[in-house]
C-alpha cells in the first residue's frame, strides 16, 4: 500500500510542475511496460484523483449506475488511462468528447462497472486513512 501511495503522489506532483504542458505524462508511458500491476494501478489512482471521479449515477429506471470517469483535453492521456483500466482491470472503457465554449475540446472516459468502481474507492478510502495517518505523525 505504501509503494501505492508512493506513485500516486508522484503523479500529482509530476502533473503540478508540468504547468499543464502533459511532459510529466511521456515520462510514465516510457516505463509502463516496466510496471508491475501494483505500480500501474497505484498511477491510475494518481490520475483518477487529479482529472477523475467516481460518481454513482441513476438510470431512471431505479437503478444506479457506478462509473469510473476521467476528464482532459489530450487525447492521448485520455487514451492512457483507457490503457492502464485495461492493463489493471482487463476491461476498456468508451471514449467522447465535448466542444467547450472559446476553449479546446474536453475528453471523457467513462467505465460503468460495480466491480471496478468498488474495488477503487476501496483503496481511495485506504489511501485517505494513510495520508491523515503520515500528516499526523509529522504533527
Amino acid at each position: 500500500i505504501a509503494e501505492s501511495v508512493v506513485s500516486a503522489s508522484r503523479y500529482c506532483r509530476a502533473k503540478q510542475k508540468s504547468n499543464g504542458t502533459g511532459q510529466w505524462f511521456y515520462k510514465f508511458e516510457h516505463h509502463l511496460d516496466y510496471m508491475n500491476k501494483e505500480e500501474k494501478f497505484a498511477l491510475l489512482l494518481g490520475m483518477l484523483s487529479g482529472d477523475g471521479c467516481l460518481p454513482i449515477k441513476h438510470n431512471g429506471e431505479g437503478y444506479r449506475d457506478y462509473a469510473v470517469q476521467f476528464y482532459n483535453a489530450d487525447k492521448e492521456l485520455v487514451l492512457f488511462f483507457d490503457s492502464l483500466l485495461f492493463d489493471v482491470f482487463g476491461f476498456h472503457g468508451t471514449i467522447r468528447h465535448s466542444y467547450r465554449k472559446d476553449k479546446s475540446k474536453l475528453f471523457e472516459f467513462c467505465k460503468y462497472s460495480k466491480e471496478i468502481y468498488l474495488k477503487i474507492k476501496a483503496l481511495i478510502i485506504i489511501f485517505a486513512q494513510l495520508i491523515i495517518k503520515f500528516s499526523e505523525k509529522k504533527n
